[in-house]
């Protein structure tokens, strides 16, 4: 059985907004995530749609911010959007787990970073 599952290190975009979907409560946010490699530097930013149901949206609303540098895991997924004969791909996670990502001052700036 395969597995459409996605792990990204990210900050978030925007402040998460709380929305009602018929008796359940949905959060979502943008995440941008910026690759980076030693001899390349920084690459585009890449851009998802992430959303959190339920009690995990509560949470969401209750502890990150736009601008917070965070971890979340969850199902992947697209949608394509043609307008004016210009396609244009949306990338959306489906939040499982979120969490907050620590940097620490001792970090070297040298390192590689871990994706």
């Amino acid at each position: 059985m395969a597995k459409n599952r996605l792990t990204i290190q990210g900050r978030i975009g925007k402040d998460p907004e709380l929305k009602a979907v018929g008796d359940e409560a949905v959060a979502e946010f943008s995440l941008a995530f910026t690759p980076w490699s030693k001899s390349k530097g920084e690459g585009e930013t890449i851009w998802f749609d992430v959303s959190f149901w339920n009690k995990n949206a509560d949470a969401v609303m209750d502890f990150y911010r736009k601008g917070d540098l965070v971890e979340v895991e969850g199902v992947f997924g697209y949608k394509r959007h043609v307008k004016d004969g210009v396609e244009k791909i949306y990338l959306s996670i489906l939040g499982q787990s979120i969490s907050e990502v620590k940097i620490s001052k001792k970090a070297k700036t040298d390192e590689v970073a871990p994706w």
